[in-house]
């Protein structure tokens, strides 16, 4: 009873009292809540977040967000890192290409409904050259739209056939324009009829013997590349600036294909735009009309 003397002897008139015999009431309603001082650590921990949140940073939020990451980033390994922006797409490289033109305007082109033909010199030739040469007929007639027909092997070089292609094996020492870095020659003849505009009567591609002391690594790479090139040469293509075209006259012997600017050219060449007329069949003799279109270098 002591102790109860004693509290409300220091409570104002008209609280109201928690005592351990119960209530002591007065006039008005003023209470006192018990202390959270004093190391009540039921008291002290923070409440619980409601069944499907959790606490981030002394709020409650739902788990979907505690895990979502600000804007521009992304959870890698548990963390929230920096989205790293999609590469641009890559830019269309330019289609460089040039023709061969008689007038200034017209490209010169086959006249040819029927198949070209073809004659290979295997004198000095490297092992599976007729595959070789079958597999870059292959891909002109794709881009230009004209037939070729290998008509076998001759005795005959790059200068002696008419209304055909001949492709031979040549050192510096049998023709001088070998000399030098260059690995590749077209020698193109081309004529019209009356009106019409000009068209090839026959084309002799030289190789150079010395593209076969190349490293093996490097060989069969660039003789494929030198033939792509002269046979772009052989359909009425010039030379490009270009570095990433075959018919650019310098050759490294990595570009197993012709290019964007190479097969636009090819296009244009090519049998769609031609004049249309069975070729004469095939002739052997010196043709006094060749021209030098090519001197492609490794």
């Amino acid at each position: 009873m002591l102790v109860v003397l004693l509290l409300l002897a220091l409570v104002p008139a008209g609280a109201t009292v928690a005592t351990a015999s119960g209530t002591a009431a007065a006039r008005g309603a003023v209470s006192v809540r018990p202390s959270t001082s004093g190391g009540d650590a039921e008291a002290a921990r923070p409440r619980r977040c409601a069944k499907g949140k959790v606490r981030r940073h002394g709020r409650c939020v739902s788990r979907k967000k505690a895990t979502r990451c600000p804007h521009g980033k992304v959870r890698k390994a548990g963390r929230c890192v920096r989205k790293k922006r999609a590469a641009a797409p890559a830019k269309p490289r330019p289609a460089h290409y040039a023709v061969n033109t008689d007038d200034g305007r017209t490209p010169v082109r086959w006249a040819a409904c029927t198949p070209i033909p073809y004659y290979l010199n295997m004198a000095g030739a490297p092992a599976g050259w007729a595959a070789t040469v079958a597999a870059v007929m292959g891909k002109v007639s794709a881009y230009t739209g004209y037939a070729f027909a290998f008509r076998g092997t001759t005795t005959y070089g790059v200068d002696d056939g008419e209304n055909s292609i001949v492709i031979q094996w040549l050192s510096a020492a049998q023709d001088p324009n070998l000399a030098g870095s260059t690995v590749g020659i077209a020698y193109r003849s081309w004529g019209s009829a009356g009106t019409e505009p000009s068209y090839y009567t026959s084309v002799g591609i030289a190789m150079d013997k010395s593209l076969l002391g190349y490293d093996p690594k490097r060989r069969a790479g660039m003789i494929r590349e030198v033939l792509l090139h002269e046979m772009g040469h052989a359909m009425g293509l010039d030379h490009v600036d270009d570095r990433t075209q075959v018919m650019n006259p310098s050759s490294a012997g990595d570009l197993p294909d012709y290019q964007n600017g190479d097969r636009l050219g090819l296009s244009k060449v090519g049998r769609s735009a031609a004049p249309c007329r069975p070729l004469d069949p095939p002739t052997f003799g010196r043709v006094s009309a060749r021209r030098l279109s090519s001197a492609v270098v490794g």
